[in-house]
C-alpha cells in the first residue's frame, strides 16, 4: 500500500487506509496478533457488509504512534482475517483507520501532493470576518 497513514505499534509499523465514516478503527485477528494485542469477545453483533451479523470483538492497543504523535489506548474492532478484505492484503495492511484517531491528532490534512499531514492544530489566524474586529 503505497498511500495511507503509517504508524506503529509496540515498535511493529503498518500502513493503513483511513474512513473518515467508520465510527471505529479495524484490523485483522492476525494483525492483532502481529501486533502483540489482547483480543477480547463483547456480548454484541454487528451487520457486515454482506449482510450478516458477526459477533463483535475488540482490542486496545497502549500506544499508537505517527512520527512524535502518541495516541494512548486506541480501540480497534477485530474481524477475521481469512475474509474480504483482510485476506486480500498483506501483513501491515490489513486494517483501516477511523474518525476517533483522525480526530484526534487535531489537524489531519491531505495535501495537493497526496501526502498527509497530521499534528496539532495551527495557530489561529485573525481573519477580517471573525467577531470582535
Amino acid at each position: 500500500m503505497k498511500n495511507g497513514l503509517q504508524f506503529s505499534i509496540h515498535g511493529l509499523e503498518a500502513t493503513y487506509w483511513f474512513d473518515t465514516g467508520a465510527n471505529s478503527s479495524i484490523l485483522s485477528e492476525s494483525e492483532a496478533r502481529r501486533f502483540g494485542l489482547r483480543v477480547r469477545d463483547v456480548a454484541t453483533k454487528v451487520s457486515v457488509s454482506a449482510g450478516a451479523r458477526v459477533g463483535l470483538r475488540i482490542a486496545v492497543a497502549d500506544e499508537l504512534s505517527i512520527g512524535s504523535i502518541r495516541l494512548k489506548n486506541v480501540e480497534f474492532l477485530v474481524f477475521p482475517h481469512d475474509q474480504p478484505p483482510f485476506n486480500q492484503q498483506t501483513p501491515g495492511s490489513r486494517g483501516l483507520i477511523g474518525i476517533p484517531v483522525l480526530l484526534a491528532f487535531e489537524r489531519f490534512v491531505w495535501t495537493a501532493d497526496k501526502k498527509f499531514e497530521v499534528g496539532s492544530k495551527p495557530a489561529s489566524r485573525n481573519l477580517p470576518w471573525e467577531l470582535g474586529d
